[in-house]
Protein backbone atom coordinates (compact mmCIF):
# COMPACT_ATOMS: atom_id res chain seq x y z
CA UNK A 1 0.00 0.00 0.00
CA UNK A 2 1.39 3.40 -1.26
CA UNK A 3 1.56 6.13 1.32
CA UNK A 4 1.13 9.98 0.35
CA UNK A 5 3.33 12.51 2.12
CA UNK A 6 1.48 14.24 4.53
CA UNK A 7 -0.89 11.99 5.23
CA UNK A 8 -1.98 10.80 8.47
CA UNK A 9 -4.29 7.91 7.97
CA UNK A 10 -3.29 5.91 11.15
CA UNK A 11 -3.75 8.72 13.01
CA UNK A 12 -6.58 10.26 11.82
CA UNK A 13 -8.43 7.06 11.31
CA UNK A 14 -7.18 3.52 13.01
CA UNK A 15 -6.28 5.29 16.14
CA UNK A 16 -9.61 6.13 16.72
CA UNK A 17 -11.63 3.78 18.92
CA UNK A 18 -14.43 3.43 16.28
CA UNK A 19 -15.50 1.09 13.53
CA UNK A 20 -14.59 3.01 9.79
CA UNK A 21 -17.53 3.23 7.66
CA UNK A 22 -16.77 2.42 4.29
CA UNK A 23 -18.43 3.43 1.20
CA UNK A 24 -17.98 1.29 -1.66
CA UNK A 25 -17.89 2.66 -5.54
CA UNK A 26 -18.05 -0.71 -7.62
CA UNK A 27 -19.87 -3.89 -7.10
CA UNK A 28 -17.92 -5.87 -8.96
CA UNK A 29 -16.53 -9.60 -8.86
CA UNK A 30 -13.59 -7.97 -7.17
CA UNK A 31 -15.61 -6.08 -4.78
CA UNK A 32 -17.82 -9.65 -4.28
CA UNK A 33 -15.03 -11.94 -4.40
CA UNK A 34 -12.05 -9.94 -2.70
CA UNK A 35 -12.93 -6.61 -0.38
CA UNK A 36 -16.50 -7.01 1.10
CA UNK A 37 -15.59 -10.67 2.39
CA UNK A 38 -12.38 -9.17 3.63
CA UNK A 39 -13.72 -6.24 5.54
CA UNK A 40 -16.42 -8.81 7.24
CA UNK A 41 -13.78 -10.36 8.49
CA UNK A 42 -12.17 -7.34 9.62
CA UNK A 43 -15.93 -6.23 11.41
CA UNK A 44 -14.18 -5.51 14.51
CA UNK A 45 -12.34 -2.04 12.24
CA UNK A 46 -14.51 -1.75 9.40
CA UNK A 47 -18.56 -1.44 8.22
CA UNK A 48 -19.28 -1.62 4.99
CA UNK A 49 -22.56 1.59 5.05
CA UNK A 50 -22.55 2.10 1.09
CA UNK A 51 -22.25 0.43 -2.25
CA UNK A 52 -22.40 2.27 -5.77
CA UNK A 53 -22.53 0.75 -8.95
CA UNK A 54 -24.14 1.62 -12.26
CA UNK A 55 -26.00 -1.73 -12.62
CA UNK A 56 -29.22 -1.89 -10.43
CA UNK A 57 -29.43 -5.54 -10.95
CA UNK A 58 -25.98 -6.09 -9.23
CA UNK A 59 -26.38 -3.70 -6.50
CA UNK A 60 -29.44 -5.59 -5.79
CA UNK A 61 -27.56 -8.89 -5.85
CA UNK A 62 -24.59 -7.76 -3.57
CA UNK A 63 -27.64 -6.31 -1.19
CA UNK A 64 -28.60 -9.82 -1.13
CA UNK A 65 -25.30 -11.64 -0.48
CA UNK A 66 -24.00 -9.21 1.67
CA UNK A 67 -27.26 -8.24 3.63
CA UNK A 68 -27.13 -4.49 2.61
CA UNK A 69 -30.62 -2.33 3.35
CA UNK A 70 -31.95 -1.13 0.01
CA UNK A 71 -30.73 2.46 1.61
CA UNK A 72 -27.41 1.12 1.59
CA UNK A 73 -27.42 0.92 -2.80
CA UNK A 74 -26.66 3.89 -5.05
CA UNK A 75 -26.40 4.61 -8.82
CA UNK A 76 -24.28 7.71 -8.50
CA UNK A 77 -21.13 8.14 -6.71
CA UNK A 78 -22.04 11.56 -5.68
CA UNK A 79 -24.65 9.97 -3.18
CA UNK A 80 -22.82 7.60 -2.09
CA UNK A 81 -19.86 9.80 -0.85
CA UNK A 82 -22.25 12.94 0.51
CA UNK A 83 -23.14 10.20 2.91
CA UNK A 84 -22.73 11.53 6.65
CA UNK A 85 -21.84 7.71 7.82
CA UNK A 86 -19.36 7.10 5.47
CA UNK A 87 -15.98 8.04 6.88
CA UNK A 88 -14.11 6.19 3.99
CA UNK A 89 -14.57 5.72 0.28
CA UNK A 90 -12.83 2.47 -1.32
CA UNK A 91 -13.01 3.13 -5.39
CA UNK A 92 -12.72 -0.32 -7.12
CA UNK A 93 -14.80 1.17 -9.77
CA UNK A 94 -13.52 0.69 -13.41
CA UNK A 95 -10.25 2.87 -13.43
CA UNK A 96 -11.26 5.19 -15.81
CA UNK A 97 -13.50 6.76 -12.93
CA UNK A 98 -10.99 6.39 -10.42
CA UNK A 99 -9.52 10.16 -10.46
CA UNK A 100 -12.75 11.44 -10.98
CA UNK A 101 -14.35 9.42 -7.77
CA UNK A 102 -11.19 9.82 -5.71
CA UNK A 103 -11.31 13.74 -5.81
CA UNK A 104 -14.68 13.96 -5.29
CA UNK A 105 -14.73 12.59 -2.10
CA UNK A 106 -11.28 13.68 -0.91
CA UNK A 107 -13.37 17.59 -1.63
CA UNK A 108 -15.85 15.82 0.75
CA UNK A 109 -13.50 15.09 3.31
CA UNK A 110 -13.52 11.53 3.47
CA UNK A 111 -10.56 8.90 3.23
CA UNK A 112 -9.59 7.31 -0.05
CA UNK A 113 -8.67 3.80 -0.75
CA UNK A 114 -7.97 3.47 -4.22
CA UNK A 115 -7.64 0.15 -5.95
CA UNK A 116 -5.07 -0.56 -8.50
CA UNK A 117 -4.08 0.68 -11.14
CA UNK A 118 -4.36 4.54 -9.33
CA UNK A 119 -5.15 6.31 -12.41
CA UNK A 120 -4.49 5.73 -16.09
CA UNK A 121 -2.80 9.23 -16.45
CA UNK A 122 -0.13 11.43 -14.55
CA UNK A 123 -2.56 13.91 -14.53
CA UNK A 124 -5.16 12.50 -12.84
CA UNK A 125 -2.79 10.88 -10.18
CA UNK A 126 -2.21 14.39 -9.40
CA UNK A 127 -5.04 16.08 -9.05
CA UNK A 128 -5.94 13.01 -6.69
CA UNK A 129 -2.73 13.63 -4.58
CA UNK A 130 -3.34 17.50 -5.04
CA UNK A 131 -7.22 17.16 -3.66
CA UNK A 132 -5.35 15.03 -1.03
CA UNK A 133 -3.11 17.83 0.13
CA UNK A 134 -6.04 20.48 -0.24
CA UNK A 135 -8.89 18.35 2.30
CA UNK A 136 -5.93 17.16 4.38
CA UNK A 137 -7.81 13.94 3.97
CA UNK A 138 -5.81 10.17 3.98
CA UNK A 139 -5.32 8.45 0.53
CA UNK A 140 -3.91 4.86 0.03
CA UNK A 141 -3.54 3.07 -3.46
CA UNK A 142 -3.88 -0.30 -2.96
CA UNK A 143 -3.56 -4.15 -4.57
CA UNK A 144 -5.98 -6.93 -3.68
CA UNK A 145 -6.63 -7.34 0.23
CA UNK A 146 -4.95 -10.33 1.48
CA UNK A 147 -5.64 -12.01 4.53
Amino acid sequence: MAHVPGSSFAQKVFAADQIIRVGIVGAGEVAQTTHIPTLGLLSHLYKVVALCDVSQNLLEHCAAKFHLSKEALHLDASDLIKRADVDLVLVIAADEYHASVAVQAADAGKHVFIEKPMTLTTKDAQDIIDAQKRNNASLACLDFIEI
